[in-house]
Formats: structure tokens, C-alpha cells, sequence
């Protein structure tokens, strides 16, 4: 085989090896592009949500933890008048606690515990209504402490192990997410340099074999 052959035959080695390694820099790029999409859709749908509904949830069940004294505690109240605003939060809270499960992604025990302490509150509290109602604001206070406000407790410890779990989920695909930002730059990058250095170092290597040539020839 002759030399001219030779180097001809290294050209097409060369330039098949840099077209594939361009489609190849291409083709990470894009697929990086769409796990980034796919992260940030799964921040949205999962973990922020479950952390948004879980922290609304939280301050709903503080509110009614901090306002059931005042409302028991009034003799102008009737208990059906009573156990229908509960009966609104209580909506508002299981409403929440579908959502949550539905769009939670650590272990299930941790949503079947919030939906067995959101029961037990609820049962809990509408059983206690008839015999709170008649008591004195003293003894309400004494009975809620005792009875009714561990059941809030329990629901705000779910809730606590819940927002925890999301909020590390999150950090998570964030730090996952940054990573492969970083990568994708960095093969964008390298094939905006590396394709315009090789194509200019082989138009100075042709120029470089002309020159010699006519020098040659003269």
C-alpha cells in the first residue's frame, strides 16, 4: 500500500472516529437536557408538593388545635354548629392526606400513619363534643389537654416524618439535577471547541501539504 494510500485511509479513520464522538457528545447533551426536565417535573409533582400540602396541613391542624378551646368553651355554641366547622377542616385535611399519598415516594407506612391519626383525632374529638360542651371553661381545658390534644400530636408527628422524607427527596434531585446541568455544559462545551479546532487544524495541515508540494514541484 502506498503512502498516499495510507494517509488517506488515516483521514477516514480519524473523521469517522470524530463524527461519532460529535454524535455521541450530541446525543449526551439532549439526553441530558430531558433528564433535567424530567428532574425538575419530578420536584414539582412529588416531594414540593407533598412538602406544600403537608405544611398547609400542619397549619390548618394548628389552627383548629389553638381555636377548640374558644369554640367549646362558649355556651352559646350547639354541638351540631360545632361538628360542622370541625367537619369543614376535617375535609380540608383528608383532602390533603389523598394528595399526599398519592404523590408521596418514601414509604407507604408513613402515609397510612398520617391517615391513622388523622382518624383517631377525628374520632377522637366528635366523641368528646358532647361531654366537653356542657363543662366549664376550666374543666374543657383540662379534658383537651388530656385527651384530645396527644391526638394532634400524633398527626403533627406524621406530618413532621412526612415533610422531612420530601424535603431530602428534594435536596436530593436538586444536587442530582446541578450534576447533570454541570455534565451537559461541559459536553456542549467540549464539542464547540473540539469540532471548530480539528476542522481548522486540518485546513492548516492541507494548506501546510499544498505549500509543500508547490515548493517541491518548483
Amino acid at each position: 500500500m502506498s503512502k498516499q494510500k495510507r494517509k488517506n485511509k488515516l483521514k477516514k479513520v480519524v473523521m469517522f472516529i470524530i463524527c461519532a464522538f460529535s454524535i455521541f457528545l450530541s446525543t449526551f447533551s439532549i439526553f441530558s437536557t430531558y433528564q433535567l426536565h424530567q428532574t425538575a417535573s419530578m420536584i414539582y409533582n412529588h416531594p414540593y408538593t407533598v412538602s406544600n400540602e403537608s405544611r398547609a396541613m400542619r397549619s390548618r391542624l394548628l389552627d383548629m388545635k389553638s381555636f377548640l378551646l374558644n369554640i367549646v368553651a362558649e355556651p352559646s355554641w350547639e354541638i351540631d354548629n360545632v361538628q360542622q366547622l370541625l367537619n369543614g377542616r376535617y375535609n380540608m385535611q383528608y383532602n390533603a392526606i389523598e394528595i399526599i399519598t398519592n404523590q408521596y415516594l418514601g414509604p407507604s407506612e408513613d402515609t397510612i400513619q398520617l391517615l391513622n391519626a388523622m382518624n383517631d383525632l377525628k374520632n377522637t374529638q366528635n366523641d368528646s363534643l358532647p361531654i366537653i360542651l356542657p363543662m366549664t371553661k376550666e374543666e374543657t381545658a383540662l379534658y383537651v389537654e388530656q385527651n384530645i390534644y396527644p391526638k394532634y400530636d400524633a398527626v403533627d408527628a406524621a406530618l413532621t416524618k412526612i415533610i422531612a422524607f420530601a424535603d431530602q427527596k428534594i435536596k436530593g434531585l436538586e444536587k442530582h439535577s446541578a450534576n447533570t446541568a454541570t455534565t451537559a455544559i461541559l459536553s456542549s462545551l467540549l464539542l464547540t471547541i473540539f469540532l471548530p479546532a480539528y476542522f481548522l487544524f486540518a485546513f492548516w495541515r492541507e494548506r501546510k501539504n499544498i505549500h509543500e508540494i508547490q515548493y517541491r514541484e518548483h
